[in-house]
């Protein structure tokens, strides 16, 4: 392989090992939905700001969140209420004897059926329209029914808050002291609705309705707090690596010092020398006297030298020696050794090779035919 074409093979792979490497490592832009850090459509941005400038006392929660929900410190602290927005859908399960405490939990993006709903609808609500953009439903109705106003389930002492005739969309269910709000949506209260302020209020109040702190788990979303991301350094030096520029150049590193041996050696393990094969003088002779022959159109050559040495072999192969006969001679024995015809033999191969009858010009097409002739003739000699 040419030292070119070697770099480009090299130049290739490289850019095709940081490709993989670029998507490997990429940051999960996923995560950042619903975070009230993130400024994007699906994000919470606007609505934290909304919530701050109506003073209600809302923070971020960037810890796990078993840290928060133990019924424990729950005993013994103020009751809250934690809002979490999840990036994926979620089965909404949750840690009942927090809630029992007099705790409120609000689940937005909790995994639900798809219904024949429309994808957008508007709901009413005290506070005003609400935008919902999905098909999902918790089915709460009977009879296909939509409710005149909130409704209770009393067999699952379970509130629909926001719903049509397909089902709720936020429903609330009492667990001891506490409540738990779920949402089929996780976008209730995005970015994209700072245009539909019912939106924005109806969320706000499901958090203050209890009238307890507010917070927002963040750590859902890669948020976390300082002395955790420390504690989890000193445990691990991966996951810190992971977090930081030094991992992607260590990965890239790692490709690069790959392919730089892969181009010096093509493979790994040790060199193997080429064998060469031995050339076969005679042949390689033989092979170039006949291209040059065939290049000159010399048939004639041809047709002397090959029908004399055929008549030798013929001769030797008869018990006549290897000195060239007159071909009376050679015609008698020709008969009396395998009962065929003098002719045959003449007009095959001895009349291409007496002085007095030099050979004419063949064609390529004619050569082949007057070979075959031969080997035919050297099927009747005495074995």
């Amino acid at each position: 392989m040419r030292w070119s074409d070697r770099r480009l093979w090299f130049i290739s792979i490289f850019l095709l090992g940081l490709l993989g490497l670029t998507l490997a490592i990429a940051p999960n832009s996923q995560q950042s939905s619903g975070s009230t850090y993130s400024r994007d459509p699906d994000g919470y941005g606007a609505w934290y700001a909304y919530m701050e400038q109506r003073g209600n006392p809302i923070k971020r929660w960037q810890k796990p969140a078993d840290q928060l929900l133990n019924p424990r410190q729950a005993a013994s602290s103020q009751s809250a209420t934690l809002l979490q927005i999840h990036s994926k859908p979620t089965r909404g399960f949750f840690d009942e004897e927090w809630v029992k405490q007099g705790n409120t939990l609000i689940m937005l993006g909790v995994h639900n059926p798809v219904t024949e709903a429309n994808f957008i609808t508007v709901q009413k609500s005290p506070v005003g329209d609400v935008q919902i953009a999905t098909r999902r439903r918790y089915p709460t109705y009977l009879n296909g029914q939509p409710p005149t106003q909130p409704t209770d389930n009393q067999l699952s002492n379970e509130t629909t808050l926001l719903g049509d005739r397909f089902g709720a969309i936020v429903w609330q269910k009492k667990v001891g002291k506490g409540q738990v709000i779920l949402c089929t949506t996780p976008f209730l209260a995005a970015n994209a609705y700072q245009g539909a302020p019912g939106n924005f209020k109806f969320l706000a109040e499901l958090v203050t309705q209890a009238h307890n702190p507010i917070w927002v788990d963040e750590y859902l979303h890669g948020y976390k707090d300082p002395q955790d991301i420390k504690q989890e350094t000193a445990n691990n030096w991966f996951i810190y690596l992971a977090k930081t520029p030094l991992l992607p150049l260590f990965f890239q590193a790692v490709i690069l010092l790959t392919i730089l041996i892969w181009a010096q050696n093509h493979r790994f393990g040790q060199a193997q020398s080429i064998v060469v094969p031995k050339i076969d003088n005679s042949m390689a002779y033989i092979q170039a006297l006949a291209s040059v022959l065939h290049k000159a159109q010399s048939s004639e050559f041809a047709l002397a030298m090959i029908g004399k040495e055929e008549q030798l072999q013929i001769q030797a192969a008869l018990g006549l020696g290897r000195s060239q006969l007159e071909p009376e001679t050679l015609l008698q024995a020709w008969t009396t050794q395998t009962d065929r015809p003098a002719e045959e033999l003449y007009q095959a191969l001895l009349q291409y090779t007496q002085p007095s009858n030099p050979p004419k010009r063949m064609s390529d097409q004619e050569l082949l035919i007057w070979m075959a002739n031969l080997r035919n003739l050297r099927q009747h000699l005495p074995k």
